[in-house]
């Protein structure tokens, strides 16, 4: 149902304002205010994605993926449990400011200053203002964390700004970590390969609601399986994690510079 897979996507949509769940720490903080600091390691990090101007030289992209859900509880030893059904999961961007996420059930646009949502699978529901207003910024903050992950950038009118923090050690993954720091003061980390300098993991945190009522939780987003696409390379594995909540998408199919036009983000007219 459409209402049903509208709660599993807000119960995770990010929050805004509270602080973040930190990682474990093992590197000295004390070192981690400088922005010039964290220039040099997304300097190296891009050197190892394929160069500077080749990923400023971005300006659409499409990303095509399969969301498989993973069991949230217990399953036998050595076995692994998928949703029965995969869906399909499709991302496109025109920068700086036209974003898309497509799923079976709905389609959440930024068409610049504009928002708009769209059902088009199950039971059609009511969108009451509260939920649109989630959904716009959850896919906001989504977007950027998507062009955190393969482009090493964030669209500017979010005004965050890099702080290097030093070496980390979040959920077992460890190494080189910028904040990117927003309004509140926080924001989403990146984890680099200290040997590599690939970005490994996107942390973030959100809202979730279960039983219990809203807590915010923390959610890892590793970026696996890194493949050339041109002179560019991208992880074609990201595989999401918070309690209770896994989820693994693997990518298909990377566009880089389709020729997708204002036309593709426009509200279709009924």
């Amino acid at each position: 149902m459409v209402a049903a897979t509208l709660l599993a996507v807000y119960s995770l949509s990010p929050a805004a304002s509270s602080r973040p769940v930190p990682g474990d720490v093992t590197g000295p903080l004390s070192a981690g205010n400088s922005t010039g600091d964290a220039e040099s390691v997304l300097n190296q990090a891009r050197a190892s994605l394929g160069g500077s101007k080749a990923l400023e030289s971005v300006t659409t992209l499409e990303i095509q993926a399969v969301e498989e859900r993973q069991a949230d509880g217990p399953v036998p030893a050595g076995a692994t449990v998928y949703e029965v059904r995969p869906e399909p999961f499709r991302f496109r961007m025109r920068w700086p400011d036209r974003f898309q996420f497509t799923r079976p059930s709905f389609t959440h646009t930024l068409n610049g200053p504009a928002f708009w949502l769209e059902q088009t699978g199950g039971t059609p529901v009511p969108v009451s203002p509260d939920i649109e207003a989630t959904a716009r910024r959850s896919t906001e903050l989504n977007a950027a964390y998507l062009t955190l992950a393969f482009l090493l950038r964030t669209p500017p009118w979010l005004r965050w700004q890099p702080r290097y923090l030093g070496v980390t050690k979040t959920d077992g993954i460890e190494g080189p970590t910028v904040e990117f720091i927003g309004p509140t003061g926080h924001g989403p980390k990146v984890v680099f390969d200290s040997a590599r300098h690939m970005p490994v993991a996107v942390v973030t945190t959100a809202r979730r609601m279960d039983g219990s009522g809203e807590r915010v939780v923390q959610v890892v987003r590793r970026l696996e399986d890194y493949r050339n696409v041109g002179e560019l390379r991208f992880p074609f594995r990201l595989d999401e994690r918070a309690p209770g909540y896994h989820i693994i998408r693997r990518i298909s199919i990377i566009r880089v510079n389709p020729p997708l036009g204002l036309r593709d983000f426009a509200k279709p007219s009924r």
